[in-house]
C-alpha cells in the first residue's frame, strides 16, 4: 500500500479499502457572526470526538464506490453555571461514487458525489422560547449532499499538489457552502508527509442572515460549531502517514485560525486503512500482449525521478518516441514494473526516457531493465 494517495486518483480497480479513523476538536474560542473572535469565557469547554468506519470499492479502473457511518461525541461544560452536558451516539451515514477522467500529462482530474443523513433528529426553540439545560445536541440533522471536483498535478514521483472543491447543498436550516482544500505531499518510500489549508466559504444566503436573533435554535452548549449563520472557516493542516504492506497509519493535527459563526480551536486526527491489491495498472501493462523490440539497462535517473537515461540509442534502433516500460527484474525471473515513458531525446548509443506514469512509490534505480515497443 502506497503511503500517500493524491484525492484525483482511484483505488486500483477489483480493490477493498476499510478505513477506521477518529478526530478530537477542542474548542479555543467563538468566531461570531461578523467574523470576530470572542474569547472562551471562564471556566467554559468544549470537545467533539468522532469517530468514522469508511469503505471503498475500485468498480472498474476509473469508478471508486464509498459508505460509511460516524460516531459522534460531545462534551459541554459551562463555567457560570457549572453545569456539565454530554451526548454521543451514531452522528451520520454516508454513500457516494468517485470518477477519476483520463490523465492528461502530469494533471489528474476526478469528480466526486455523496450523500450523507445524519442518524437523529433535534427539536428547535423559538427565540422566545427557553433551552433545556440538560441536553446538548450531537449537531445539525438532516441531509447533505456535495459535488466536489478533485485535480491533482504530479510534479515528481515523490511530490504532488491538490486542490479539492465544490458546491455543498448543506441541512436546510444552514447556508449553501463552498468546501476547500489545497494539499502538498511529500512521499518519502514508506513515508509521506503532506500539509495544506482546508476551509468553507459560504453563499450567504442564510433566511436569517439580516436577523440572526429570529433564528429557531438549538440546545448546543458552549459550542457555536452548530445552527450557525452563513458558516465559514479556514483550517490549515499538517500530517505524516506510514505505510506497512497493505496497511497505512496516519496522524494529522490542524488550527481553525479564522471564521464566521464557528468555532476555533485544534483538533488532532488517526486514520488507519487496510486495503486489498486489485489490479493496478501496471498489472493490466504487463498482462497486455506486446513485443517488445529492445532491451536496455538504466544508467542514470534524474533528480526527480522524471528522466530515466537508457544505454541504447540510434544504433540499436531507438528513435524518438518509442515508449519503454521500466522493470526492476532479478536472478529469479521476477518482473516488477515501475514505469512507463517515452523516448524524449535520442543519440547514438543513449536515449532519454521521459516517465509518463509510475505504479510504484519507491525509486527507480540504476541498473533497471527498460523494454522498448512501438505503438
Amino acid at each position: 500500500m502506497q503511503p500517500y494517495r493524491a484525492p484525483a486518483r482511484p483505488i486500483n480497480d477489483g480493490s477493498y479499502e476499510i478505513e477506521l479513523s477518529g478526530t478530537h476538536f477542542t474548542q479555543t474560542a467563538i468566531f461570531d457572526i461578523e467574523g470576530n473572535e470572542v474569547e472562551q469565557l471562564e471556566g467554559n469547554a468544549f470537545s467533539q470526538s468522532d469517530f468514522h468506519l469508511f469503505g471503498r470499492y475500485g468498480y472498474g479502473p476509473r469508478l471508486q464506490l464509498f459508505a460509511g457511518l460516524s460516531f459522534r461525541q460531545n462534551s459541554s461544560t459551562n463555567g457560570i453555571t457549572g453545569q456539565e452536558l454530554s451526548a454521543s451516539g451514531v452522528e451520520s451515514f454516508r454513500g457516494g461514487v468517485h470518477y477519476s477522467f483520463d490523465p492528461v500529462g502530469r494533471w489528474r482530474y476526478a469528480a466526486e458525489f455523496s450523500y450523507a443523513k445524519t442518524a437523529y433528529t433535534n427539536e428547535f426553540y423559538q427565540s422566545t422560547q427557553v433551552l433545556p439545560t440538560d441536553e446538548i445536541v450531537l449537531g445539525d440533522d438532516g441531509q447533505i449532499v456535495d459535488a466536489i471536483l478533485h485535480v491533482s498535478f504530479l510534479r515528481t514521483r515523490t511530490n504532488s499538489y491538490s486542490f479539492s472543491g465544490g458546491v455543498r447543498m448543506p441541512q436546510e436550516h444552514l447556508a449553501m457552502e463552498l468546501p476547500w482544500r489545497f494539499e502538498a505531499a511529500w512521499i518519502f518510500d514508506q513515508w509521506a508527509l503532506l500539509g495544506g489549508v482546508s476551509g468553507i466559504s459560504s453563499f450567504g444566503d442564510d433566511e436569517f442572515t439580516e436577523n440572526p436573533g429570529a433564528k429557531p435554535r438549538l440546545p448546543t452548549g458552549v459550542t457555536a460549531l452548530y445552527n450557525s449563520v452563513n458558516r465559514e472557516k479556514m483550517e490549515p493542516f499538517i500530517g505524516l502517514n506510514r505505510a506497512f504492506s497493505n496497511w497505512r497509519l496516519g496522524v494529522q493535527f490542524s488550527q481553525v485560525i479564522s471564521g464566521i459563526s464557528t468555532d476555533k480551536g485544534q483538533q488532532i486526527g488517526l486514520n488507519l486503512s487496510w486495503s486489498s491489491s486489485g489490479t493496478t495498472a501496471a498489472d493490466k501493462r504487463l498482462n497486455t500482449f506486446k513485443e517488445y523490440d529492445n532491451e536496455a539497462s538504466v544508467t542514470k535517473v534524474s533528480p526527480r525521478g522524471t528522466f530515466v537515461r537508457i544505454d541504447k540509442g540510434l544504433t540499436s534502433d531507438v528513435d524518438k518516441g518509442m515508449r519503454f516500460d521500466i522493470f526492476k527484474t532479478d536472478y529469479e525471473g521476477g518482473n516488477i514494473m515501475y514505469a512507463t515513458g517515452t523516448v524524449y531525446e535520442v543519440g547514438s548509443d543513449w536515449a532519454i526516457v521521459r516517465l509518463t506514469q509510475t505504479y510504484r512509490s519507491e525509486r527507480i534505480q540504476e541498473g533497471f531493465t527498460a523494454r522498448g515497443y512501438r505503438q
